[in-house]
């Protein structure tokens, strides 16, 4: 059995909280899960791909939708006036991420609320913590090891700039 649109899109519509139709259309939805499906396939081994990346872009269709719906509306965060020798300064609450900015990104935080194999799936695979010390001593000390200052250039110049007499050999 394979994947399709109108399956995907149920299983969308409840991870995202029972979904009703006044906010994405089920046209719209479908076409969303269908692009996703084109984009990763329809075996049923990527049934848990295939929902969380369609969640992630129904997610990411509705902030774009509720963007055009504020249109040019602007938030301001804060006002300052000066009147005379009066000064009024007014900050206001910052509520820039929507219901739906949210939920994206506790999504995004969260892979295994779609499915638990997404978490499995991904051990191991982001490095945390940089290099090692002993790693980052041994590129500095290895004597094989060249910086752009130590290049020979054609010039026998070394790193001081200076001239030398007779080439390095």
């Amino acid at each position: 059995m394979t994947l399709t649109a109108s399956s995907v899109a149920t299983d969308v519509r409840f991870l995202c909280g029972e979904l009703d139709t006044d906010a994405i259309s089920d046209t719209s939805l479908e076409t969303i899960t269908q692009a996703v499906i084109d984009d990763l396939g329809d075996d049923d081994d990527l049934e848990c791909e295939v929902n969380y990346e369609s969640v992630l872009r129904t997610l990411l269709h509705l902030m774009r939708m509720e963007m055009m719906s504020n249109g040019s509306s602007t938030s301001e965060t804060s006002r300052k006036e000066i009147r005379g020798k009066t000064t009024i300064e007014v900050e206001y609450d910052e509520d820039d991420e929507s219901g739906w900015e949210n939920m994206y990104n506790l999504f995004l935080m969260n892979p295994d609320w779609v499915c638990s194999s997404l978490v499995e799936n991904r051990k191991g695979v982001v490095l945390i913590g940089g290099v090692s010390k002993s790693d980052s001593r041994k590129a500095r000390r290895g004597r094989d090891n060249k910086t752009p200052f130590d290049v020979n250039v054609g010039l026998n110049y070394n790193v001081r700039r200076q001239r030398h007499p007779f080439p390095r050999r």
